[in-house]
């Protein structure tokens, strides 16, 4: 057995990646990140709005150099900006503003009248009585008694905003003031019992160890929420009691206007059922607003709450049609109607018109023909009616409105399309091309668009979506070797949606002479259908693998130019976890591998992410959580497999990636260990030219050259 351990100290490790190497690295280096920002000009449009109006002007660069641009989307004019003071920003002017007296600390939470203010000490909480008569004028206080609100704040159990803020001074407090000035209210968390990690800072002069909270599936305890109101009148607190289920979490969403109830939500631990609510100040009686069952988990990559109109209406966002749609209730929680509906998926709500009573949001999978991943921009009214797309190109659109809210600037791509950008109007009227994005200096250099391309899921009905990179000097009479980038969600997928040069490492790749391919999986992004996104519950670990084996072999028979003979397989986080289990899985398919910070063992992953997408049964005392790990897998590797991790990383803890390490060396398998000292879960600077640079060498030699040693 010969297992290989790289650390990135000094420069002798720079050598070994260039020993015996035949390809030619500084055409890869050409198309990373960091390098390949030297080969564009402007990619977007930037406004500058004057003087709060309509009208803007930008910058733009291209090969001919930069220019100003000033456009009027009133008269629909744009020419080049002669004015050059208008480039000059004038100072903000503020109206109906009163600053806040001098003599109050930062620490200080000031009730709106200003005659009151709280603030921690301690731990706990203290309320003090400021009498303003003269102190504007003095700039002295008269000074009154403090009241000692609390006496049982604790550290990780406290009274202030930072609960580990082990200062002995005036601590800004979790207390917020309601409007009305005489009530007070805050959410305190017990966190005191919760598991916690480690990492090594190993640069340190004298090494340490970093103590942090680190919540993990089916652990006993879990945070605990406290609510409590306070009157000035009384000088007191008065807990209320808004437990619903077991260690539910508990969220504030705000208050109405009037300062009267303050919202908020609480869940299930289990994630699949959640309650929007209200409690009155005056009393602490808690009315719930909506109830909402989603099995087996809630989307919140996607939710949405807005209380409107004065605290009439909430906007809500739900699955329980099968596809993520917004839905309009009245202030009691009764449902008015369902403002989106179809299968196709709202996303983000960019802008609500309470006086028109319209939504403006993006929308995915709705247009015939077109990605459901490009996020295309809507609006509806509230009642449902007048659907309108304003952004009919089939491509991923990023807008910005102007003041008026009458148009937006649109700057769109694709992975195969350049950056445009477009002044638009939100009757549909104006559809201005601003700019074209010039990539003159980056195609001279060989770079080519990636293509993208649908294939069937492994159930043959599924579409699934990808991108495909080639090498710049790429012959479709030859064979060429596949990588397929994965990371398989289930919150998102590793997939190319807008215009990008190194296209998260694939570019480059590519230039080892290498088809490099992503692509989604059932059980991925959360802009699909509910079923689409849910796919991988209860079996987090292997749910994604029969997708893409399944793909790869559609493609090989749609581009005679992929070898299947020779896959490799890359990935980061989740992905880097995906490589080995598929490695170990499909042992005889992949044959050379990169995880980079993969949680192999997801009963040391973050507890939300498990007990959401995998699932925890309630027992009679505490949470159940069973998953599959990549540990006992280690016996079925054959291939050549590569594990990277930062070990300061406190996301994806290193001992994931030791662990892994360890059940390889008990399979007395070989593999190849580079540890990156001070990197976190995303790495930067040299130690990430470092890793890229590995990752070549590894698949060059075993993938490419076919090394066997």
């Amino acid at each position: 057995m010969r297992i290989r351990y790289h650390l990135t100290f000094g420069l002798a490790m720079c050598v070994e990646i260039a020993i015996a190497q035949k390809s030619n690295y500084i055409s890869f280096e050409k198309f990373t990140l960091e390098n390949s920002k030297e080969l564009l000009y402007s990619t977007s449009v930037t406004p500058n709005f004057l003087n709060g109006g309509d009208k803007f002007w930008y910058s733009y660069t291209t090969k001919d150099g930069e220019r100003d641009v000033l456009v009027d989307p009133e008269k629909k004019e744009r020419k080049p900006l002669l004015d050059k003071a208008l480039k000059v920003s004038k100072p903000r002017l503020f109206t109906n503003f009163r600053p806040p007296l001098k003599y109050y600390p930062a620490a200080f939470r000031v009730s709106p009248d200003q005659k009151y203010i709280l603030y921690s000490k301690g731990y706990n909480l203290f309320l003090k009585k400021e009498l303003p008569e003269g102190s504007e004028t003095t700039g002295k206080p008269v000074d009154t008694a403090t009241i000692q609100l609390t006496n049982d704040g604790f550290k990780d159990y406290s009274y202030q905003e930072r609960d580990g803020d082990t200062s002995s001074g005036y601590v800004l407090p979790k207390a917020i003031w309601a409007a009305d000035g005489r009530h007070f209210y805050m959410l305190r968390k017990d966190s005191r019992r919760l598991s916690r990690m480690t990492i090594v800072n190993a640069l340190a002069p004298v090494p340490y160890g970093k103590d942090y909270v680190y919540e993990l599936p089916g652990d006993k305890y879990v945070p605990q929420y406290e609510f409590s109101i306070g009157d000035v009148s009384s000088a007191k607190l008065k807990k209320v009691d808004l437990s619903h289920w077991k260690d539910q979490m508990v969220e504030l969403k705000g208050e109405s206007k009037d300062g009267k109830q303050v919202y908020f939500t609480r869940k299930k631990r289990t994630n699949d059922e959640i309650e929007v609510c209200a409690v009155n100040l005056a009393d602490g009686i808690v009315k719930v607003l909506i109830h909402e069952v989603s099995k087996p988990y809630l989307n919140e990559q996607q939710a949405y709450l807005s209380f409107l109109n004065n605290d009439k209406e909430i906007l809500w966002y739900s699955e329980r049609s099968g596809f993520g749609h917004l839905y309009l209730f009245d202030h009691q929680g009764k449902l008015k109607n369902q403002v989106t509906k179809g299968n196709w998926v709202a996303g983000r709500v960019l802008k609500v018109d309470t006086a028109k009573r319209e939504i403006v949001l993006e929308g995915y999978g709705r247009e015939k023909g077109c990605n459901p991943y490009y996020a295309m921009i809507y609006k509806v009214n509230f009642d449902g009616s007048g659907l309108k797309l304003l952004t009919p190109e089939f491509a991923d659109h990023q807008i910005r409105f102007s003041p008026s809210g009458k148009y937006f600037i649109d700057n769109f791509s694709r992975a195969d399309l350049g950056p445009n950008a477009y002044l638009k109007s939100m009757d549909g009227r104006l559809n201005m091309k601003l700019e074209e994005a010039d990539l003159s200096k980056l195609f001279a250099t060989g770079w080519k668009m990636p293509e993208t391309f649908s294939v069937k899921a492994a159930d043959g009905k599924t579409d699934l979506y990808g991108v495909m990179w080639k090498p710049v000097n790429f012959d479709e009479n030859k064979k060429y070797p596949l990588i397929s980038h994965v990371y398989p969600g289930p919150q998102t997928e590793e997939l190319n949606i807008h215009f990008s040069v190194d296209g998260n490492f694939n570019a480059s790749l590519a230039q080892m002479g290498a088809i490099v391919v992503t692509m989604g999986h059932r059980g991925g992004s959360p802009q699909r259908s509910r079923a689409y996104h849910t796919f991988g519950y209860n079996n987090l670990r292997d749910f994604a693998l029969a997708d893409d084996y399944h793909a790869i072999h559609d493609l090989a028979r749609t581009y005679s130019f992929i070898d299947t003979t020779k896959v490799g397989i890359f990935g980061h986080s989740a992905g880097g976890a995906m490589v080995v289990t598929a490695m170990c899985t499909y042992p005889d398919f992949y044959k050379v591998g990169v995880s980079a910070s993969g949680n192999h063992d997801n009963t040391i992953y973050n507890r939300w992410w498990g007990e959401s997408h995998q699932g925890i049964v309630e027992g009679d005392s505490t949470f159940l959580f069973d998953v599959k790990t990549n540990l006992p897998l280690a016996h079925q590797l054959k291939g050549k497999l590569m594990l990277v991790s930062g070990d300061a990383d406190d996301n994806v803890n290193p001992v994931q990636t030791m662990r892994m390490v360890d059940a390889l060396i008990n399979a007395d398998k070989d593999f190849e260990l580079v540890m990156l000292p001070g990197q976190g879960h995303i790495y930067f600077g040299k130690s990430k030219s470092f890793f890229e640079r590995k990752m070549w060498s590894w698949f060059d030699r075993f993938l490419i050259l076919n090394e066997t040693k």
